[in-house]
């Protein structure tokens, strides 16, 4: 497991600066661009990303007789073992019309060669995978909030619900809301969301905006 490089809140990032708290790894989490930030909403309600490491480690480079220094955006290791560097940059940067051009292949190039030097994976994440799916990404936005409160999650209630899912193909939200009636409508919603972090269920997420007629199923 890796830890976060330091890295100071200069002008450089001015208010482009976010933080969360992730379950997944029980700290609060530090991104700086917005775009690093919705990937973690993506990495974080992934339930087949064991752990991750924002700003995870550091390498240097000579280019042209000049000394640069590069910081992968995150690491993330799944839960079969397998495991990856990232770097997240906007599409439009890899275009030789931006003036971000050269720095950003520069480290791309370098980030690739260290990678594949050390026997390990590297993947250019943009802004055109991470926001290729809109509704998925607000979905998965909406669930975040709920993980702070997964400590608190109804063990009896995860075994009904995953029981009742057992003997139905699909039910809805509404389903369970009908069905238990002395328990909260948050309780269900954190229940749901928690068994669908953890990769026991199944959500239609990426199709339509959550609501109570979202469609659950358990996984095989």
């Amino acid at each position: 497991m890796y830890k976060p490089i330091p890295m100071k809140r200069s002008m450089k990032y001015g208010s482009n600066y976010w933080t969360g708290i992730s379950y997944k790894i029980n700290r609060e989490v530090h991104f700086y661009s917005y775009l690093e930030y919705e990937n973690w909403i993506l990495t974080e309600i992934n339930p087949e990303i064991k752990i991750f490491c924002e700003q995870p480690l550091k390498i240097e480079y000579l280019s042209n007789r000049k000394r640069y220094q590069s910081i992968f955006d995150i690491w993330c290791k799944k839960n079969n073992g397998e495991e990856f560097f990232g770097e997240i940059k906007y599409f439009k940067d890899l275009h030789s019309s931006s003036r971000n051009y050269e720095r950003t292949i520069r480290q791309i190039r370098t980030q690739q060669s260290w990678c594949l030097t050390n026997s390990k994976e590297h993947r250019l994440i943009t802004d055109t995978e991470i926001r290729s799916n809109r509704v998925l990404l607000e979905n998965k936005r909406q669930i975040i909030p709920y993980t702070r409160s997964f400590e608190k999650v109804n063990k009896t209630l995860n075994k009904e619900i995953l029981k009742t899912l057992a003997v139905n193909e699909k039910l809805n939200i509404q389903d369970f809301i009908t069905s238990y009636t002395t328990t909260s409508v948050y309780e269900i919603w954190l229940t749901v969301f928690f068994l669908y972090y953890h990769g026991y269920i199944s959500l239609n997420i990426d199709k339509v905006p959550l609501n109570k007629f979202s469609e659950v199923w358990v996984n095989d």
